[in-house]
């Protein structure tokens, strides 16, 4: 009876660790998947934009010769603008990433060395060591506001399948602190690359804007339909053959998919789902109450960011959105988890459906990709 109940115990403990930490596999798995997926096509490294607007075959420029004191191009080249020119410009408007790239690249391209494994693999890992940390972000940010731990792990899995990982005067303090820092270190970086200093940065931002992105009318309805849908359905799923995602990448997913409409509509009715849970806590004062719980869920700062992301996507440009999307979709999710009534049955059924349909419909997503992508030769 003793070794009995002593078996029994242990296989408890174990499965409550188990249980626990199972989660943590979501790290390997999703490294995996995100290196691996696209690193087969040549297409990426030879041609501007061809997989979400996405720019590997300029970015992997600087990142694999990375040196800050080199001009890889003719930033402010508008005729016969080629892939050099577009690199500095990468350099310029994403200073920071390229050097964390090019130095995880280094690292990453001398260790697959070492294993016999192609150190062209190093480009395609240092987005999906990114994406890791995102997990592990939303992993710290779930853990912070929801101490329990109850469910992180499916919240988990939904940001690594998605397609894309106080309003007071400490806002605009933060927000002084932090351009004051960007200023300080792009001056410095200027000291190797003038073209990185905060007057040419600023120059150049509005000379591209007026120069070589399209132009953008604040006041067209179809800008704002196309902010909205890419920022805050594509970014999280599609289902069409094209994998620029363009603009129109909604309408693509109703017209070729089956599969892609059942899961934008059951997506689209978790989201409604959370904005009449978030009208109803406001209705009812739950979020306005004190200082304390508006602290515990931000959820109007939340709200108010995505306002103000979308309004500088229609400024600067609706179909790049889905490039935007970084922070919404973990921001969705928190949201999600916040108003989400996981005692009701329908609630909690609506939210595990959704994660279901939407990881079979990017899993789709992802091969039709990979088929256009092989078509591309």
């Amino acid at each position: 009876m003793i070794k009995k109940a002593v078996k029994e115990f242990s296989c408890m403990k174990l499965f409550a660790v188990v249980k626990n930490y199972i989660w943590i596999a979501i790290f390997p798995l999703a490294f995996l998947l995100y290196s691996n997926s696209f690193n087969t096509f040549p297409i990426l490294e030879e041609k501007h934009s061809v997989l979400a607007e996405a720019d590997t075959a300029a970015f992997m420029i600087p990142i694999s010769d990375f040196q800050m004191g080199k001009r890889y191009g003719d930033e402010y080249n508008r005729i016969y603008r080629g892939l050099p020119d577009v690199a500095q410009k990468h350099k310029i408007h994403h200073t920071l990433y390229v050097i964390m790239a090019g130095m995880l690249y280094n690292f990453l391209s001398s260790l697959y060395g070492r294993f016999g494994i192609s150190p062209n693999q190093a480009l395609y890992s240092i987005n999906a060591l990114l994406s890791c940390l995102n997990i592990g972000l939303l992993y710290v940010l779930l853990r912070h506001f929801n101490p329990d731990g109850k469910r992180t792990g499916f919240f988990l899995l939904f940001y690594a399948v998605a397609l894309s990982t106080k309003a007071s005067g400490k806002i605009i303090l933060t927000g002084i602190v932090a351009l004051t820092t960007w200023a300080s270190f792009m001056s410095v970086f200027s000291l190797f690359d003038n073209s990185l200093s905060p007057a040419n940065y600023i120059k150049y931002t509005l000379w591209f804007k007026t120069s070589v992105a399209p132009s953008i009318s604040f006041i067209n309805v179809k800008h704002w339909e196309v902010a909205v849908t890419n920022f805050l359905i594509n970014s999280v799923l599609s289902n069409q053959s094209d994998p620029v995602i363009p603009k129109n990448a909604i309408l693509l997913t109703i017209e070729q998919s089956y599969v892609g409409v059942i899961a934008t509509v059951i997506y689209l009715a978790l989201m409604a789902l959370v904005l009449v849970n978030l009208i109803k806590d406001v209705r009812d004062k739950k979020l306005l109450k004190n200082r304390e719980e508006l602290s515990k869920k931000p959820v109007l700062q939340f709200m108010a960011y995505f306002v103000l992301w979308i309004c500088l996507i229609v400024i600067m440009d609706p179909a790049g959105a889905f490039l935007y999307s970084t922070l919404s979709v973990p921001l969705l999710l928190l949201l999600v988890n916040w108003v989400t009534n996981f005692n009701n049955v329908y609630q909690k059924a609506l939210f595990y459906t959704a994660l279901g349909a939407v990881a079979l419909n990017n899993v789709m997503q992802i091969m039709k990709f990979r088929d256009a992508l092989g078509s591309m030769y």
